[in-house]
């Protein structure tokens, strides 16, 4: 019993780090498809992340990932609304 909760706990922190890193990639991007995918993968993330760090009782990891995972709905929904004005803004590289 103890050792399927800790292998459910270690597939919910490696999948939610994970999809975390693939959404800082995809934010990088240029394009607003990816920036949104990005988004859309920060908000599972978050909430992966939020369900472990209640399981395991840290919650103040938990207070930050409630937090992060506002600012992933507020990112996804300020992108999305660019994209329904058509205002697909292109950011620069640095040059």
């Amino acid at each position: 019993m103890f050792s399927d909760i800790f292998n459910i706990l270690v597939i919910l922190q490696v999948s939610g780090s994970f999809l975390g890193m693939l959404g800082s990639y995809l934010n990088k991007n240029i394009r607003m498809e990816y920036k949104i995918n990005g988004f859309i993968s920060w908000l599972i993330s978050n909430t992966i992340l939020l369900i472990w760090s209640f399981a395991i009782g840290a919650y103040w990891i938990s207070a930050m990932y409630i937090f992060f995972t506002y600012t992933a709905i507020d990112g996804l929904r300020s992108h999305t609304t660019l994209i329904k004005n058509d205002k697909d803004v292109k950011f620069d590289p640095p040059v």
